[in-house]
């Protein structure tokens, strides 16, 4: 299974130390570069920008058709 996610569930797993449970979960997850862009370049997310790049099961990968970030977004109601 693919599993995709945004900022805001990274973020918080990580805050109560709970980012394991994705791995656990899922096996691996991918992040869009946009996503790891947003969250290295906030000031305020650092630490967790830190962790993200140290954990083994998180990979960054650019999306090459726009389209599916479209898609994507229409089928999570984020369009």
């Amino acid at each position: 299974m693919i599993v995709v996610s945004d900022t805001t569930p990274l973020i918080s797993l990580l805050k109560i130390k709970r980012v394991d449970l994705l791995k656990e979960l899922f096996g691996e997850v991918l992040i869009p570069q946009a996503v790891f862009d947003e969250l290295t370049s906030d000031k305020r997310f650092q630490v967790e920008a830190d962790q993200i790049c140290q954990k083994e099961f998180i990979f960054v990968k650019r999306v090459n058709v726009p389209e599916s970030v479209n898609i994507l977004k229409r089928a999570t109601g984020l369009d």
